[in-house]
């Protein structure tokens, strides 16, 4: 048995819409960062900046797909969102998406949570007649958090 290690590849992976599972080509934007806070106590005698950890903020994330005769569940998922902006809680517009990264033998690798996503954009396919290419649209979500492997 050999105890090398090697790094999982990125291009096998799994993700639920709101307990539907769907295929997508890319997932962009996993993205979690904590805003650093600029602090100096008024009485210091050293000129010095302590850093102290802010809020966390998370990017928007872009998931990609081949467009489907019949599936319009993008803009049907946008179209909610406007439906219920006067209810700010945006009723059943807001899913959680897990996204799983999955090794050779289908097992998850390490898995996201993105907590109450909800849709800020559709990018419809562009359109090329001298292209031969996959028709491919686009949908960015807006969220509240990601959880990794239930971490955080």
């Amino acid at each position: 048995m050999s105890s090398e290690k090697w790094p999982i590849p990125k291009f096998h992976f799994k993700v639920t819409v709101g307990g539907e599972e769907m295929g997508f080509q890319e997932v962009s934007g996993l993205k979690k960062t904590v805003e650093v806070i600029d602090y100096r106590v008024g009485d210091a005698v050293e000129f010095f900046v302590q850093k102290i950890p802010g809020l966390q903020k998370f990017d928007n994330i872009t998931l990609k797909r081949g467009v489907y005769t019949d599936e319009k569940q993008f803009s049907e998922w946008m179209k909610s969102v406007k439906d219920n902006l006067s209810s700010h809680d945006l009723g059943d517009a807001r899913k959680d998406i897990v996204i799983e990264l999955l090794d050779a033998s289908q097992s998850p690798v390490m898995t996201w949570t993105v907590i109450r996503a909800f849709p800020v954009s559709v990018t419809y396919p562009d359109l090329n007649s001298t292209a031969n290419e996959i028709a491919i649209e686009s949908i960015e979500l807006a969220h509240e958090g990601i959880n990794v492997d239930g971490v955080d």
